[in-house]
């Protein structure tokens, strides 16, 4: 009687500990497909440091401001080009500097070029991006990249640089876009050139959603204990 009890006890035990090991194992999934689905997100107090030149009524804010743009789909309107776009005042070559107004690291910079109607020859191009970790400090180029063409169309055309490659963008505060040349003359000047919006994102953190884990893994091993 007493062996049959010991083994009933030893079913019982063994049933409870497998239990135990389904709910770690569960846990342990959740914290690892949340850590790995921490999606980056914008960086929100950004602002112009500075611009080359801008053509009155496409003022440099407006790639920043979220006009003309939805957030929730990534369009970007191609008509009203006034207060939603960026457009210099046909000199070339251009920049624009972004202040994070912080200092992030950074995961991407996400792009909607000039999308003017029948005018998207004036986005930019050839746009060397550059990095200070300070207002005032020195920057450090990542490279030159080449800006898409916006469709002219009212869409999502994002277009996506990965910055997680570069050291410089481990700790940014200003990036700059140094814009050597457009995608070519569309009715008027040629020098004319813009950006519709910008977004930065910085690398999500999972630090917080690491310790849930690490916690639920203590409060598991204290009860079975």
């Amino acid at each position: 009687m007493t062996s049959a009890c010991g083994r009933g006890q030893q079913l019982f035990n063994s049933i409870l500990e497998e239990s135990e090991m389904k709910k770690l194992m569960l846990m342990m999934v959740v914290v690892f497909l949340a850590v790995g689905s921490a999606s980056a997100t914008y960086v929100s107090a950004v602002t112009i440091e500075d611009v080359s030149s801008e053509l009155a009524g496409r003022a440099p804010v407006n790639v920043i401001n979220g006009n003309g743009f939805t957030e929730a789909t990534g369009v970007h309107v191609s008509t009203f080009e006034n207060d939603t776009m960026w457009l210099n005042n046909n000199v070339m070559p251009s920049y624009i500097t972004f202040d994070l107004e912080a200092n992030y690291d950074l995961d991407s910079v996400t792009v909607w070029n000039y999308n003017e109607y029948q005018r998207t020859g004036r986005g930019a191009k050839a746009v060397e991006i550059s990095i200070a970790a300070s207002e005032g400090g020195a920057f450090t180029s990542i490279g030159t990249f080449e800006f898409d063409r916006a469709p002219g169309t009212e869409s999502n055309f994002a277009q996506v640089i990965d910055l997680t490659s570069y050291a410089a963008a481990g700790d940014a505060r200003l990036v700059r876009f140094d814009i050597s040349s457009n995608w070519g003359p569309e009715g008027g000047p040629a020098d004319y050139t813009g950006l519709s919006e910008v977004r930065f994102t910085e690398v999500p953190e999972p630090a917080t959603m690491a310790l849930l884990g690490l916690g639920s893994l203590v409060l598991i091993r204290r009860k079975k204990a």
